[in-house]
């Protein structure tokens, strides 16, 4: 990794984590699922105003026409991240499985929301279902209203994360 991407990750890894210790000591007046609930909408918000803003680029740049709404959200993610994210390499957010309900994907990207949580000694599992779980779904809205991302295995735990793509019951 060049000394500009690595440079953008530290800096980037600082402002989580300084985001995440705001969260927690709110957590502490209003509860902590209501402080990280808070935080992912704001998450939530900036994944939206992306998506609106950049919409028609995306529709002619992915042929949007020709996907079904689980791949116009798989690719929509796919080109938030690239664009966020330092570094970003294809074979960071693979499909492991796809069908017409659901998209399963793995991904090994590197990621501000763990690094945190390393540094401040936070479980994943209290941080990740909040913020990306929520700005993502947030995101798939825009394309189908039955559109929703879910976490099934959480890094440090596992050596990857998956997460779903897949149509509310």
């Amino acid at each position: 990794m060049n000394v500009y991407n690595e440079e953008i990750r530290t800096a980037t890894t600082f402002d989580f984590v300084t985001m995440l210790k705001y969260a927690i000591e709110v957590g502490k007046i209003i509860g902590k699922e209501k402080a990280m609930k808070l935080l992912g909408n704001v998450f939530a918000e900036n994944r939206v105003r992306w998506f609106i803003q950049n919409k028609d680029k995306l529709s002619s740049k992915l042929s949007y026409n020709q996907l079904s709404d689980l791949e116009k959200a798989y690719e929509t993610l796919r080109e938030f991240l690239k664009m966020v994210t330092p570094g970003w390499k294809d074979e960071y957010m693979t499909i492991i499985s796809k069908d017409s309900s659901k998209i399963i994907i793995k991904f090994t990207i590197w990621c501000p929301f763990l690094e945190a949580a390393k540094i401040l000694g936070i479980d994943t599992k209290d941080i990740c279902p909040f913020i990306s779980e929520q700005a993502s779904t947030a995101l798939f809205k825009e394309i189908n209203k039955n559109l929703r991302m879910k976490i099934t295995k959480m890094r440090p735990k596992h050596d990857y994360c998956e997460e779903i793509i897949m149509f509310e019951k």
